[in-house]
């Protein structure tokens, strides 16, 4: 495909004031599809084919994105390559070529450069995650150019590794990560295998975990709790199957074995987030996704969540996308090594009237695209600890845990607080800086965003 004659983004910034707010921002633009150019990052995923500055500026900028600070808002450099946008903005007619990004709380809007003190300048005050979401939606009305083909996160990536050294980022100290990995306490340690004898069973009668293969259906329920009373059954030792000394007695292999038995503890959990009423959504992987929806929250917008051993806060998990609603969403997966433990994924879902999740896939991957690309990991993470905490409040234990239920007389703990791991370094994260964004900030416009990015995926 020809570029067009006006391509690049180019980012003019005071240095070295601003160059970390430059750097995040180049990179995020250049993950969303956009070519760009500043003095620190040069171009990244590209030669740089032009002469100089000027000639970069006159003929090839689509956008000139002015970081507007105290630093630049005084030094000879910026003021000098904003002249030169100026002009030719001038000279050449193009509408909004110049966009200025407000940095610096310490800059009274009183006091910016008189040359462009009446534009609207995006405002990054209160937060780079918000207004990185104006930025990309002026970018995509303006039809600026983009090959998310060619410049994309792997381009950052692979730009990052050359380019970054990581001294920059890792500091010797040691520091707490959390992880998405919920430990588990007593864990059943033997499995049931009830011969149906040719005899019809029906999963629904019981509403315990259960799996059939052929005429062997397998649960921690006993015989009875299934509703199959006088049928053939045996017990297998969960350590027999991780020894991979299971009787020959039962026809299969100890993977298959092994994989019945994580199965049986994921529909455990989910059955947990089933019983404290959270709807489900079938994911295109045919897994279970359990959702929240404002009814259940009582309409709280934030919920408080206090986790022990770990952090406290607020979060929303459930908030208005322009005339839609998102739902926050979890899903699980049960795994034995290197330690048995519940892994939770989250997911985020969206309706129309708050309840009914869209059917197409598809929309729901390109709204998605639209409304969490300023969700932050710290948002994740709360979003996820606040919505396990949730479930546990649910079942009025008393305790910090989930009650995962596996028959009539036997349950098993899940805890609320996720495996924490110590590393002796810390990461400096300069280059996605974590905003708290309020729910109220995801705004969608109109239909046309989002039918323009699926647009976008399609060519």
């Amino acid at each position: 495909m020809d570029l067009p004659r006006r391509h690049l983004v180019f980012i003019s910034h005071a240095t070295p004031e601003d160059n970390e707010f430059t750097k995040w921002l180049g990179m995020q633009l250049t993950r969303n599809g956009y070519q760009v150019w500043s003095d620190i990052t040069k171009l990244i995923g590209g030669e740089v084919w032009w002469n100089d500055i000027e000639e970069a500026i006159r003929d090839h900028t689509a956008k000139f994105i002015f970081v507007l600070s105290k630093a630049s808002n005084s030094k000879p450099g910026t003021r000098n390559e904003l002249h030169l946008a100026l002009a030719v903005e001038r000279q050449q007619n193009i509408k909004d070529f110049i966009i200025p990004l407000h940095v610096d709380s310490q800059l009274p809007y009183a006091e910016i450069n008189i040359q462009i003190g009446n534009r609207n300048a995006v405002p990054f005050t209160q937060g780079w995650a918000e207004g990185l979401t104006k930025v990309l939606r002026k970018l995509n009305e303006d039809a600026v150019y983009r090959d998310t083909s060619q410049y994309s996160p792997a381009t950052v990536a692979t730009w990052w590794q050359s380019h970054v050294d990581g001294h920059d980022v890792l500091h010797r100290e040691p520091s707490t990560y959390i992880s998405n990995w919920y430990p588990v306490s007593d864990m059943p340690s033997t499995m049931n295998v009830i011969n149906l004898a040719g005899k019809s069973y029906n999963h629904d009668n019981d509403g315990f975990p259960s799996h059939r293969i052929g005429q062997d259906v397998f649960s921690f329920a006993s015989p009875k709790d299934l509703l199959l009373a006088g049928h053939y059954s045996q017990e297998i030792e969960l350590s027999k199957i991780l020894e991979n000394t299971v009787s020959q007695e039962i026809p299969l292999s100890v993977s298959i074995l092994r994989n019945v038995f994580v199965r049986l503890l994921r529909m455990g959990l989910e059955d947990a987030m089933k019983q404290a009423g959270l709807p489900s959504y079938l994911m295109s992987n045919d897994k279970q996704c359990f959702y929240f929806t404002n009814d259940l929250l009582d309409g709280k917008k934030r919920i408080s969540f206090d986790i022990p051993g770990c952090i406290s806060g607020q979060r929303g998990l459930t908030g208005r996308f322009g005339k839609y609603r998102w739902h926050f969403g979890l899903s699980a997966d049960f795994r034995l090594i290197p330690m048995p433990r519940y892994t939770i994924r989250s997911h985020v879902l969206f309706s129309d009237d708050g309840k009914n999740i869209w059917d197409s896939k598809s929309r729901l991957h390109q709204a998605r695209r639209s409304a969490c690309k300023g969700w932050w990991n710290g948002r994740w993470r709360d979003m996820m600890l606040l919505a396990i905490a949730w479930i546990s409040q649910r079942q009025a234990t008393g305790e910090p845990l989930v009650r995962v239920p596996l028959s009539n007389d036997t349950n098993f703990a899940m805890s609320i607080t996720p495996v924490q791991f110590e590393s002796p370094v810390a990461y400096k994260d300069t280059e996605v800086v974590q905003e708290d964004i309020d729910d109220s900030s995801l705004e969608l416009e109109n239909d046309e965003t989002i039918d323009e990015e699926m647009a976008d995926s399609n060519e």
